[in-house]
């Protein structure tokens, strides 16, 4: 289990508070939890003109991928994504470079205690951590 009330809880938060609402505003109108929101969620698509002939559609279940991953493999399609969704680089006055710094920081220390042995987790991020 990787501790989680470690030294770096603080920056996960803050780094959750910063990035959610990005997320949020990202998907909001592709998606949704319960199949009676398709619809709903279809009729906005096509009213942004995002619906095309080649548009595909899928339902993805991903088990446990967030402790396999090496970190690069975390970080880099973020730091695209934060390209992409945030114009001027910049949430309330950090740089998306040094978010993506804050993050492999994060990820970079993480630890956890099995059978009375400090370990540090190199791949993905613990269970309950707020960057999940």
């Amino acid at each position: 289990m990787v501790c989680c009330l470690g030294l770096t809880l603080g920056i996960s938060c803050y780094i959750n508070r910063l990035l959610q609402p990005i997320y949020d505003q990202a998907t909001r109108s592709t998606t949704f939890f319960k199949a009676s929101n398709a619809v709903h969620a279809l009729e906005n698509y096509t009213k942004e003109a995002r619906l095309q002939s080649n548009t595909l559609f899928a339902t993805v279940h991903v088990n446990h991928l967030c402790t396999i991953m090496p970190h690069e493999q975390l970080t880099e399609p973020l730091q695209h994504f934060l390209y992409d969704y945030v114009p001027d680089r910049q949430v309330q006055g950090l740089t998306v470079d040094a978010i993506i710094e804050l993050i492999r920081f994060v990820l970079q220390n993480q630890y956890f205690i099995f059978d009375n042995k400090i370990y540090r987790q190199i791949k993905g991020c613990g269970f309950g951590q707020p960057l999940n």
